[in-house]
């Protein structure tokens, strides 16, 4: 009986751990990231107006966007050989997960959200270990800001937000340039990290010999 009382006490602990990492995730995301793909939506509908509108067609972020998140996901490989961190192991993880998606292999469309489950509770599970990197407000603020413009895009992709004006006017534009904002935000997130840590480890970063 004191064995199942174990499992059970620890198995509510473990529960209670990841509810906590995400309230805390949730309470500590700045304010400025919920209004900015709502922003970023807006300078997309501005550049639609204009001769320039062609690069929010989904032609050619079908080239861009893979371009940008594939250069993400190998500068995280590259930063994770020079620092060596659990955090930076897990945004390679991430990285590359967003990489293999946009390249519309077999079951990386659903397949990303399981990747994206997997990182967050290996994220919750290890959060004192990466504290170091997730403490920093702009790190998490970027992070924060990425995964939430990769959720606006879900809500465009299912057609939640149908209901605003002239929708299906400027609904693919909005969807796909949002996500290579999305991928620019990872890009950012993981040069900041880079320069974090190599400040920490006391040492500038240079590429791996």
């Amino acid at each position: 009986m004191g064995d199942v009382n174990t499992v059970h006490n620890k198995t509510l602990g473990t529960i209670r751990h990841h509810m906590e990492s995400a309230r805390d995730a949730l309470i500590g995301t700045p304010l400025w990231v919920w209004p900015v793909p709502a922003l970023l939506c807006v300078i997309i509908l501005l550049i639609l107006q204009t001769p320039l509108g062609w690069i929010t067609a989904k032609p050619f972020q079908e080239i861009a966007a893979p371009m940008v998140i594939g250069l993400t996901a190998g500068l995280a490989l590259a930063v994770h050989y020079w620092l060596r961190s659990l955090f930076t192991l897990m945004l390679a993880c991430f990285a590359v997960a967003l990489f293999f998606r946009e390249l519309h292999f077999v079951g990386t469309n659903n397949g990303i959200y399981l990747a994206v489950i997997i990182l967050a509770v290996w994220a919750s599970a290890k959060r004192e270990e990466i504290r170091e990197f997730i403490g920093n407000r702009w790190i998490a603020g970027l992070l924060a800001c990425a995964v939430w413009t990769y959720f606006v895009t879900k809500l465009f992709d299912r057609h939640y937000l149908s209901f605003l004006p002239n929708y299906v006017a400027w609904e693919n534009n909005a969807e796909e340039s949002l996500e290579t904002f999305g991928h620019l935000m990872v890009f950012a997130l993981v040069v900041l990290t880079l320069r974090l840590g190599s400040l920490r480890q006391g040492r500038e970063p240079r590429g791996p010999s």
